[in-house]
């Protein structure tokens, strides 16, 4: 019944609409993280529903956002899984994993501590607050006081700066530590799109060199954050283009979700230490065809 198609931003960005709903303070839910991370995604609709099927490191997955109702939520997941033997539904808030648990008592419900959301107030973000954050205060001021900079936002005049700056990034490092298939070419898509696409964002110059950028999301009261790159090791210039980018772009927002650590030790340090308002769970179900499906039917 569903009809899938290929994830791609140009066609995905149509359903949009659809996700307007989504509680985005419960769970950092959007388009850009389901298209880019994978490459092989695909996406279906289904009343208020988008549907999005991917893999990765051999797991099959599905994200269901949008609007849910018992009666339209069990007929995606009975269609989805004739085509599965065993599927694994992502990205979901505790309220709507427990929507599905009801109806699929058997499922394997399970959290990854790698895929929490760090959020963030942007106020205290933005003034770097308390003792924690005093040495990345430090390293902020020190890149404010020590060069020559301007900041600006992201419009169709500069996206080839940001390219500029994702190039020399990529150079530098190595393919396999990519966290994506390949993040440059999201964010090459992503830039030429950037007239379709709801991002905002800011970029850092030093000199008039383009140095460092940050894309983000806003949805609801909240700010996305997305890909971020500097293509020169400037001390303090990554804090820099955050702060910056919060401060000229994104001052009338309430939280900034800096999105998941993924396990990565240098990345979680970097994360906590800017002391999150709260951290937010995303519940999977793992669904077994022959033990969740045809016995709950």
């Amino acid at each position: 019944m569903l009809n899938f198609q290929k994830i791609e931003i140009e066609s995905f960005i149509n359903v949009q609409d659809k996700l307007q709903n989504e509680v985005i303070n419960e769970c950092g839910v959007s388009i850009e993280p389901l298209y880019a991370p994978y490459g092989n995604g695909r996406f279906a609709v289904y009343k208020d529903l988008v549907v999005c099927l991917f893999s990765d490191k051999g797991v099959d997955y599905c994200s269901i956002m949008g609007t849910f109702n018992t009666k339209d939520l069990q007929t995606v997941i009975l269609d989805v899984m004739q085509n599965f033997e065993t599927l694994t539904f992502c990205y979901l808030t505790k309220e709507k994993a427990e929507m599905i648990q009801k109806l699929y008592p058997t499922a394997e419900c399970f959290t990854d501590e790698n895929q929490n959301d760090y959020v963030y107030t942007i106020p205290d973000f933005i003034n770097l607050s308390g003792k924690s954050v005093q040495k990345k205060r430090s390293q902020y001021n020190q890149f404010i006081q020590n060069h020559n900079w301007t900041y600006a936002e992201i419009t169709t005049q500069n996206l080839e700066d940001c390219m500029d700056i994702t190039e020399k990034w990529c150079a530098r490092k190595n393919c396999a530590d990519c966290m994506y298939s390949c993040e440059k070419e999201v964010i090459r898509s992503l830039l030429k799109n950037w007239d379709k696409y709801p991002c905002k964002g800011g970029i850092l110059y030093t000199d008039n060199i383009p140095q460092a950028f940050l894309i983000c999301e806003p949805v609801g009261n909240m700010v996305m954050g997305y890909h971020q790159k500097t293509c020169a090791p400037i001390k303090g210039l990554s804090y820099a283009i955050y702060i910056e980018t919060m401060k000229n772009t994104f001052a009338d927002y309430t939280y900034f979700n800096f999105g998941p650590d993924l396990g990565i030790p240098g990345l979680r340090q970097f994360k906590r230490q800017f002391k999150p308002y709260t951290q937010i769970s995303k519940f999977n179900l793992k669904f077994i065809k022959n033990r969740d499906i045809l016995t709950n039917v």
